[in-house]
């Protein structure tokens, strides 16, 4: 099989590095093409043998610098993982973070990352936005992607005729701050919605839901996306999240690994 230089009509991706790697194995073997490593590969001794793990899931795996060096766009890759792209959609029973129009891949990835590390397993992207399975978003999100659920739409109007969830938009002149938002809303299930980095939530996208505003100094204009993101999960994941055992309601999230 010939694997090229990732692109964004490809139907293969990779993960560059060990983490990312890691977690897809955990995650999703059956999505795994092949594992390469580098000749200068080294087993971590704080991290699992990846070697071993493919020969427990069946995995092929194979040394091959070129081909590393052919796929990876980073110096000093020694693990890269090549697997298919797949879907698996948003559950309707549990809370959504809703990203409209993410542009950054970099950003992207570590929101992943962050609503992983607060149990919120279902992201929803209102297009056009950056390359959920682009190797630059994976290995920010350090794999966090293959533990999550993610469903696309073209606009939150389509959004909505799926789902009825509550929908908390975050925005600049939000009527609700955080601390009172967190205690609103009757529906069994919430959406908390964020706009693009630079534009923020366009004018359509502004009507829906009630507003929602992180309140900071006026030292600085707004915070960045990442950022607002994380403390807004924070504040919603309050009361639900027992810090002794790492337990979110019902789920428990002991062995969420990065």
């Amino acid at each position: 099989m010939n694997f090229k230089p990732y692109r964004k009509d490809y139907e293969f991706s990779y993960t560059l590095g060990m983490f990312p790697t890691i977690e897809m194995l955990h995650s999703v073997p059956e999505k795994i093409v092949r594992v390469v490593f580098s000749s200068q590969y080294q087993p971590s001794p704080d991290s699992p043998d990846v070697q071993t793990m493919c020969n427990d899931y069946h995995i092929p795996w194979t040394v091959n610098d070129r081909l590393i060096d052919k796929l990876s766009p980073k110096e000093n890759c020694y693990l890269l993982g090549i697997f298919r792209k797949y879907e698996k959609p948003v559950r309707p029973d549990e809370n959504h973070i809703i990203l409209c129009r993410p542009g950054n891949l970099g950003n992207l990835g570590t929101i992943l990352r962050t609503a992983l590390g607060f149990n919120y397993r279902d992201i929803v992207i209102i297009r056009p936005a950056a390359d959920l399975f682009d190797p630059k978003t994976i290995r920010s999100s350090m794999g966090a992607l293959f533990k999550l659920n993610f469903s696309f739409f073209s606009s939150l109007e389509e959004y909505t005729q799926h789902f009825e969830h509550d929908i908390y938009a975050f925005r600049l002149n939000g009527e609700e701050p955080l601390e009172h938002a967190v205690h609103l809303g009757n529906k069994p299930h919430y959406s908390l919605l964020f706009g693009n980095e630079s534009s923020g939530l366009l004018a359509d996208e502004s009507t829906y839901g009630t507003g929602v505003v992180i309140p900071h100094s006026s030292f600085i204009d707004s915070l960045n996306l990442p950022t607002a993101v994380g403390i807004a999960l924070y504040e919603f994941s309050k009361g639900s999240f027992d810090e002794e055992v790492g337990v979110w309601g019902e789920h428990d999230v002991t062995n969420v690994t990065y």
